[in-house]
């Protein structure tokens, strides 16, 4: 069986400081599950060559969703340098809020 990670407790300073230092790497996280989500949305009932047009048209025309993938992409190359001494565990703990706040995202 899976054994369970305990969540430790930390100040808000504490969780801005760690919210700054991964900061690259929650916005890739939040764009990456955005176009996740739109492209099963779009593509749900099979892949139709008007679903890219759908997506693009998307990413033209509506600014906070363009905004949201600039963000998750301009500093990509940052995340490695974000991540590179940091475990597995302490990762999916603190990137776990970002990835419950993009899920409540409607495409």
């Amino acid at each position: 069986m899976d054994e369970l990670i305990e969540v430790p407790e930390i100040s808000a300073a504490e969780q801005a400081k760690i919210d700054l230092k991964l900061k690259e790497t929650k916005e890739f996280v939040k764009g990456a599950i955005l176009l996740g989500k739109l492209f099963a949305k779009e593509m749900g009932d099979g892949f139709q060559s008007s679903d890219l047009i759908t997506i693009a048209r998307r990413l033209a025309v509506e600014e906070e969703f363009r905004i949201t993938i600039w963000e998750a992409l301009k500093d990509v190359q940052k995340i490695p340098e974000e991540i590179k001494n940091e475990q597995v565990t302490d990762l999916a703990i603190h990137l776990g809020s970002t990835v419950l706040d993009s899920l409540r995202i409607k495409v």
